[in-house]
């Protein structure tokens, strides 16, 4: 409601008006207002007619009172310490209706009601004269033709049905409702009349006591007039001097509020109000000229009464004689001015104090406030003009004759010149402070080393008038036209210059301080060696200007044109161009830190060699600027657009630049470590030697840029766009860039040790020569990129997609590779020393002359791959899928396959011994040449494996399963066969010596010249196995089965048979000297021509065997069965046939000489058919 602040200017008479939402008539708004104000302690609260009872009482009958308005006493409370308290009033009207109200609705409202005066409706139960006594109502009065107001709704409908809706009703509407009918607005205005008119009947009660309207004041004579004009002087020429000015400023601070001189500056400065709130030393200090005099017009009553009232008994005292006024310099002259002002004013306002105090020759008496309250300032007569301290009433202008002789003489000290005309004057060295020269014409003047401090030159014109060395401090120049000056060495210094025209003028040293240049237009101008200090130049106009040398600190130039204007060599410091104009602008070794840059346009702008450290430039626009070795080191230019500007040397350093715009950027040698980038839009732009050292590129764009030698090191750039983008010799070491988008884009050589690439997608991406040592790249998508020559030691790529890639030669040392897919990729020449790469998916994969020294492929798709020539010492493969893999001419000694499958592997010419291919399966292998010496077969699946000149030395086959394969012309000496699955095996022409086969599984097996010399054939299966020219040297063959065998031609000597089943085996032809065929099962076995000699044959069985032209001599055939045996013409000298079975055998032309036949029975006698012509000479027994 605002009467807060009435209350505190502690105003006598306060009217309100309350119209707030409180249709219970709680007066909720005013008793707010009385707690602040008590609990500011500004005043207190009385009921009027009885100042015992509370107010809340009497604010509680106000609902149900018949009077229009509240009346309240105020009590202020003293302002100092001793001090008197003063009384006010407060007439508060709360718009409701009286009880019982039953006047009718209203029409609109017209022109002439509104000029009369209001009349109160029938049926108004409110009392007209505000005593709140009952008014008579009769009923006869209210009008039939319209409804009651009291039923009235704040809805669009009327009639009948506007009494039936619901809602508010008259004039408790609701403050939603914000648009009003006419007829809605009429009667508010109505009622609003109403309630207002005793209130006003009241006041003017209290202003005309006995309804006479007060006389016009009396004239002021002209010598009070006269003495307040040398007072005025006087007081002026203390403040002319500085002692007394700073003894004036101490005792003001020090003394208390009684003493004669605060109070004499209060009362001053209650007359004469100063502009901006000043205080009351400054509002003496304005002072100087009769001219300040004009503001006693417009001092009302109110002001009157309290300055009055605040000088107290200084009022009568003798200036010159008060006391203390001896020890503060001007005090007598102050109360004497404040005097003089108050009886200047008395004539006003108190015309018959004034008229009785002349005739009785004694001074007006000050009023005395009792009960009947203060009093209220008595309305001026509209026929009497205004007082003016120049009129002739009060005393005559100066003549112009007497300013001319001033002018001559030098002497213009406050002079009145207004509109004067001064062309081509000259004034040089002449004292014109505090002169009034509003709307002069100065032009071509000759002011030099004039002297206009706190003169008013408003709207004068000066146009190329001569400043030089002239002194403008403090002056008032609104307005004024300065085009073309020569202000070499002039002094502005807290000037007031709005609106000043100063185009095109030399201002060479000029000085402007604190000057207020609001609006100027200062285009054109020269600055030189010139200070512009706290300068405000807000919406002023600095375009094409030239400033060098120019202090500018602290400068407010918002909103400002500074369009092609040149700085050199200045100040810029703490200047504030925020939303300014600074298009094409030159900055050339400029200081400008802290520069205040928002909303600023600096479009083609150029800045070289200057510091703007510390700026704020929210949202400015740099776009097609010039910078050259500059300094913005910690500033803020967030959303701030370069687009198309040219950077060399810029310090961008831990900037703010979050949403700024740097397409098409050209930038070279530019700092922007710890920079905030986030967001930012690097788009074409084109950056050489830049350094991005830990800056935060989150979300930033980067498409089609290009960075050459640039440094990211430790950045933060999550989510990044580098699409299409080329970097060259990059460092981006320690990058973070989770989730960022590298498609297309080439890294060329750039260094990314340590980067965090998780979830990044680089299709297309170009690593060629990059380094990536321990850089954290998993869940990586880069499909058909290129990685040729990249260094990816320690790398993380782990399921990182990394399809159709090209890594030829790439280094992916201790790199992890888990769950990597590299279908397809090329790889060839790539290192994938102490690589993990379980689970990876390599199908189809080039890695022909990779290196897998101590690599781990474990479970990994190696479908289709080739490795030609691959080098991989200890590589671990196990369960690897190698269907169709090209390993021919690998070098993978020690390596891991166990578990691993494939199907048409070929392994042609690979080396790879002491390789463990346990439980490996590989179907119709292709390994030819194979070097597997000391590896591992063990339960390895080979069907139909080619093996052809493979070595296998020593290798562990032991229940391998190799049905069907090729092992012609291989190397399987001191292998292990153990248990072995070797049916239809091809060992033609292998070399098995020292092999163990041991309950193989040879059936079909060919080992025709093999070399089985101390091999070991024990509980073996070679049935149906050829072993013909078979070298059998010291062969273990117990137990072995080799039924229908063919050893045809077989060499060996000490083989081992026994127990072995050798039934219908051919072992035509052989070479078997000192073998053991003990308990071997030899049944319809071959044994013709062969030479088992020495050999030893007990329990043979032989039954229906081939001996015939065999070579047994020495045989031991103790026990052995030769039943229907065939030994024609066989040489058994000297063997023995202990308890031979020769039933049915056949011996003719055998040779028994001296054999052991004891307890044997030979078929027939001799000379029977079945031993004709055997040699039996010398026979034992």
């Amino acid at each position: 409601m605002g009467v807060l602040l009435l209350l505190r200017r502690r105003m006598p008479l306060i009217i309100c008006s309350d119209a707030c939402e409180d249709m219970n008539v709680t007066l909720r708004a005013l008793l707010d207002t009385i707690h602040l104000a008590r609990a500011e302690k500004l005043c207190s609260f009385f009921d009027v007619r009885d100042p015992r009872r509370d107010v809340q009482l009497s604010m509680a009958e106000v609902r149900h009172s018949r009077c229009p308005y509240l009346h309240l006493g105020i009590r202020y409370e003293p302002t100092e310490a001793g001090g008197e308290a003063m009384e006010g009033e407060l007439l508060y009207i709360r718009m409701r209706l009286a009880p019982d109200d039953a006047a009718p609705e209203r029409g609109l409202l017209e022109k002439a009601e509104l000029m009369g005066k209001p009349i109160p409706p029938h049926g108004s139960t409110f009392d007209s004269n505000g005593n709140g006594g009952a008014r008579r109502h009769d009923a006869s009065d209210a009008s039939d033709a319209m409804p009651p107001r009291r039923e009235m709704n704040g809805l669009w409908c009327s009639g009948p049905c506007a009494r039936r809706c619901p809602g508010r009703r008259f004039p408790d509407f609701g403050t939603g409702n914000q648009f009003l009918q006419p007829r809605h607005f009429a009667n508010l205005c109505a009622l609003g009349a109403e309630m207002t008119l005793p209130a006003v009947k009241y006041i003017a009660q209290k202003i005309c006591p006995n309804g006479t309207p007060p006389e016009p004041p009396a004239k002021v004579s002209e010598s009070v007039y006269q003495r307040l004009l040398e007072s005025l002087r006087d007081w002026a020429e203390v403040l002319d001097e500085p002692r007394h000015l700073r003894l004036l400023r101490s005792k003001a601070t020090t003394e208390p509020m009684t003493s004669i001189l605060r109070r004499s500056m209060l009362a001053v400065s209650m007359l004469v109000p100063a502009e901006g709130g000043k205080g009351a030393l400054e509002t003496c200090r304005l002072l100087r000229s009769s001219d300040q005099l004009s503001a006693l017009e417009r001092v009302t009553q109110a002001q009157f009464e309290a300055a009055e009232q605040c000088l107290g008994l200084c009022a009568s005292l003798d200036p010159d004689d008060a006391p203390g006024a001896a020890a503060a310099p001007g005090a007598a002259a102050l109360l004497r001015l404040a005097q003089l002002m108050l009886q200047l004013l008395a004539a006003r306002f108190r015309p018959q104090q004034v008229q009785t105090a002349r005739a009785s020759g004694r001074a007006p008496s000050r009023p005395a406030t009792g009960a009947e309250g203060p009093r209220l300032p008595p309305a001026p007569p509209p026929s009497r003009a205004p007082m003016s301290p120049m009129s002739p009433e009060a005393v005559e202008m100066p003549l112009p004759e007497t300013v001319r002789k001033q002018m001559v003489q030098g002497h213009l000290r406050r002079a009145m010149l207004p509109h004067a005309q001064l062309d081509l004057v000259n004034l040089e060295g002449h004292d014109l402070q505090e002169a009034f020269l509003e709307g002069a014409s100065l032009r071509k003047a000759l002011l030099r080393r004039a002297r206009l401090d706190l003169a008013s030159l408003r709207e004068a014109n000066l146009t190329s008038a001569n400043l030089t060395e002239a002194r403008f401090c403090r002056a008032m120049m609104d307005g004024a036209q300065l085009g073309q000056i020569q202000g070499a060495s002039c002094d502005f210094s807290e000037a007031s210059m709005n609106g000043v025209l100063m185009r095109t003028s030399q201002l060479a040293n000029a000085k402007f301080r604190q000057a207020v240049m609001q609006r100027a237009n200062l285009g054109g101008c020269k600055f030189s060696d010139a200070s512009l200090e706290d300068v405000d130049l807000c919406h002023g106009i600095l375009n094409q200007a030239v400033l060098e040398n120019t202090n500018l600190r602290n400068a407010q130039l918002r909103y400002a044109e500074v369009r092609n204007t040149t700085f050199k060599g200045c100040n810029l410091e703490a200047v504030d161009f925020a939303a300014a104009d600074l298009q094409q602008v030159t900055m050339i070794n400029c200081q400008a830190v802290r520069l205040q840059l928002c909303k600023t346009q600096l479009i083609q702008a150029v800045i070289k060699n200057s510091n703007l450290r510390g700026s704020s430039g929210a949202e400015a626009d740099f776009s097609s600027s010039q910078m050259d070795d500059v300094v913005l080191s910690g500033s803020d230019f967030k959303r701030s657009i370069w687009k198309g500007s040219k950077l060399t040397k810029v310090h961008l350093d831990n900037c703010a630049l979050i949403s700024a715009d740097f397409a098409t950027l050209r930038a070279e040698r530019c700092l922007l470590d710890d920079a905030d980038l986030r967001s930012s839009n690097f788009q074409a732009a084109q950056l050489s030697v830049c350094s991005f050292s830990r800056c935060q590129l989150g979300a930033a764009q980067l498409q089609r840029s290009e960075l050459n030698s640039c440094d990211l090191q430790e950045g933060h750039a999550p989510g990044v766009r580098l699409q299409g983008a080329k970097m060259k010799k990059s460092s981006l070491k320690n990058l973070v860039a989770e989730g960022a988008i590298l498609d297309d884009a080439s890294f060329v050589g750039c260094d990314f040790d340590g980067a965090q690439l998780t979830k990044c997608s680089a299709k297309n991406a170009n690593f060629h020569n990059a380094k990536m040592m321990r850089a954290q790249m998993p869940n990586l998508l880069a499909p058909a990129s290129r990685w040729d020559g990249a260094d990816l030691t320690s790398a993380q790529l782990s399921r990182a997609e990394l399809n159709d890639a090209n890594m030829a030669e790439a280094i992916l040392r201790s790199a992890q590779l888990s769950s990597c897919a590299l279908r397809n990729a090329q790889l060839p020449g790539a290192s994938f020393a102490q690589a993990k790469a379980e689970c990876a998916d390599l199908s189809g994969a080039d890695l022909r002359n990779a290196t897998l020294d101590f690599a781990d492929f474990s479970q990994a798709n190696l479908t289709g791959a080739m490795l030609q020539n691959s080098s991989g010492d200890h590589a671990i493969l196990t369960g690897c899928i190698l269907d169709s893999a090209q390993l021919g001419g690998a070098k993978m000694p020690s390596a891991q396959l166990s578990g691993a499958r494939a199907a048409q592997l070929v392994l042609r010419r690979a080396k790879m011994a002491g390789a463990d291919l346990s439980k490996a399966c590989f179907r119709a292998l292709e390994a030819e040449a194979l070097e597997l010496q000391g590896g591992c077969l063990a339960g390895a699946m080979l069907p139909a494996a080619r093996l052809v000149a493979a070595n296998l030395h020593e290798v562990d086959l032991r229940e391998a399963q190799l049905p069907d394969a090729k092992l012609v012309r291989a190397d399987v000496s001191r292998a292990k066969l153990d248990s072995a699955n070797l049916m239809g095996v091809d060992l033609r022409q292998s070399i098995c010596n020292g092999a163990s086969f041991q309950g193989a599984q040879m059936r079909s097996a060919k080992l025709d010249a093999a070399k089985l010399a101390e091999a070991s054939l024990e509980n073996s299966i070679l049935s149906g196995s050829t072993l013909t020219h078979t070298d059998l040297q010291g062969v273990q063959a117990r137990d072995a089965r080799l039924l229908e065998a063919d050893l045809s031609f077989s060499t060996g000597r000490k083989a081992v048979f026994s127990g072995a089943d050798l039934r219908k085996t051919k072992v035509i032809g052989c070479q078997l000297e000192e073998a053991n065929f003990d308990d071997t099962n030899l049944v319809e076995a071959s044994l013709r021509t062969s030479k088992i000699c020495w050999s030893s044959m007990l329990r043979a069985r032989m039954g229906r065997a081939d001996l015939s032209q065999a070579q047994l001599q020495r045989v031991n055939m103790t026990g052995a069965d030769l039943f229907s045996a065939t030994l024609d013409e066989a040489d058994l000298q000297d063997a023995c046939l202990r308890d031979v079975s020769l039933d049915d055998a056949r011996l003719r032309c055998c040779r028994l000489k001296r054999c052991d036949l004891r307890g044997t029975q030979l078929p027939e006698q001799h000379g029977a058919p079945s031993s004709r012509n055997a040699d039996l000479s010398e026979e034992n027994g």
